[in-house]
């Protein structure tokens, strides 16, 4: 009995670790802090580290500015699984409301779990 536990239990891990075979960018959030800058945050949630280069965020400001980063010359924590990094955006901050939209992995360069999360969109107020 104890020897069908053991196989079930090791069958179990390996189908599970299997499945973590994966990489998994989002934009879990973006803001303005106390100095008026915007920043936005890039997260590979998925359980494997990202080796790809060439990988791009695109970001629109406002409606009217455009901004596309190649992300093979920022913070590479992003890269490691579960890690995230943080990116100073170079817009002018001003008072008011402001819009922001992002798209991470602008060009599929990677493989991911999951590209429903690529987009990002939010109204920010100063």
């Amino acid at each position: 009995m104890w020897k069908s536990c053991i196989i079930a239990s090791s069958l179990l891990f390996i189908f599970s670790c299997r499945q973590w075979n994966d990489q998994d960018l989002y934009i879990p959030e973006a803001f303005i802090n106390d100095h008026n800058t915007a920043l936005i945050v890039i997260k590979n949630q998925g359980h494997d580290k990202i080796d790809q280069t060439g990988i791009k965020l695109k970001v629109i400001w406002d409606q009217n500015y455009h901004v596309e980063f190649l992300l093979d010359t920022m913070d590479p924590h992003f890269r490691n699984p579960r890690d995230s990094s943080i990116i100073k955006l170079p817009f002018m901050v001003s008072q008011g409301r402001h819009t922001l939209f992002a798209q991470i992995d602008a060009d599929n360069v990677l493989a991911e779990s999951n590209e429903d999360h690529n987009y990002y969109s939010r109204s920010l107020l100063v």
